[in-house]
C-alpha cells in the first residue's frame, strides 16, 4: 500500500471480528461511523479534493466541507457550529 493510500475498517456489524479492510471516502466513513453510533455524531469533511463535483456530493450528504490546510481555530469553530446545531435539532 502507498504512503498517500488511506484505508479504514469498516465495520459490518458491533459484534464482527473479521477483516473488512478497503478504501473508502471520508463520507463514507462518516457515514459507518453514525449507523455505528447515532446520527447525534458531528462531523466534517477534511479535505484537499478540489474537484466541484467531489464538493457537491460530500455537501449533497448533508456534510460540511474544510480545504486543507485548516487552522486549529476554525476546525474548532466549525465542529462547535455543527454540535450546537445537532443539540438544537434534538430540542
Amino acid at each position: 500500500m502507498s504512503p498517500k493510500t488511506a484505508t479504514a475498517k469498516k465495520p459490518a456489524a458491533p459484534r464482527d471480528t473479521g477483516e473488512h479492510e478497503e478504501l473508502i471516502s471520508g463520507s463514507e466513513a462518516i457515514a459507518v461511523t453514525r449507523k455505528c453510533y447515532g446520527e447525534h455524531v458531528s462531523a466534517v469533511v477534511v479535505t484537499g479534493e478540489t474537484d466541484p463535483d467531489v464538493v457537491r456530493s460530500i455537501t449533497a450528504c448533508g456534510l460540511r466541507v474544510m480545504h486543507k490546510p485548516v487552522q486549529l481555530d476554525e476546525l474548532q469553530i466549525c465542529l462547535h457550529e455543527l454540535s450546537a446545531a445537532r443539540q438544537a435539532d434534538a430540542a
